[in-house]
């Protein structure tokens, strides 16, 4: 192992980054979060693939927002293990917008405002960008995704759903902005 950046996660497990790999330190013992080889892949654990991590921030939730630097991307591990991209693509710009409309040039700080949002140090773009988190929760309780969203505005395309039905992935109601941690509108 070759931790290269650390942070301590709210409930004091110590969350280490590899090159490629995030890993959680607790009571003593080392487990495999996310990640294991280079390359780009969303995925579960071990499945899961980055290039480069450069930067690491826990959060409440007990997940994990990584910089993945030379994929140009901002990425979410759950505590589960689940990657999701949830800014940037594949080549480097740069470009304001919303989820994989954003455009990184190796990012690689990473700091969590008190509101959520994430602070980026965008290196080969030479600024700090402030970028506001597509993962949000819905009002109960599941998970919309920016792939349920606008990528330039932010409001939710996906189609409305009944009230108490069950979250899903695009769970957003039409006209709700997936932004600031609530679907709100």
């Amino acid at each position: 192992a070759f931790p290269q950046r650390i942070d301590v996660a709210p409930d004091g497990t110590l969350i280490l980054a590899e090159r490629y790999a995030i890993r959680r330190l607790a009571g003593g013992t080392v487990s495999t979060l996310a990640g294991a080889n280079p390359g780009y892949t969303n995925g579960v654990g071990k499945n899961a693939r980055f290039n480069g991590i450069a930067g690491i921030v826990a959060d409440k939730a007990g997940g994990v927002w990584i910089a993945d630097r030379d994929n140009n991307r901002i990425r979410y591990v759950t505590k589960e293990g689940i990657v999701t991209t949830q800014a940037g693509g594949s080549k480097p710009a740069f470009k304001d917008g919303f989820g994989s409309a954003t455009r990184f040039w190796h990012p690689e700080g990473l700091v969590a405002e008190a509101g959520g949002a994430l602070v980026v140090a965008d290196y080969d773009n030479r600024r700090v960008r402030r970028v506001e988190v597509p993962f949000v929760a819905c009002a109960d309780g599941g998970v919309c995704n920016a792939g349920s969203c606008d990528s330039k505005t932010g409001k939710c395309i996906a189609k409305p759903l009944k009230d108490g039905s069950p979250c899903s992935t695009d769970a957003c109601l039409t006209g709700e902005t997936c932004q600031k941690l609530l679907c709100s509108g």
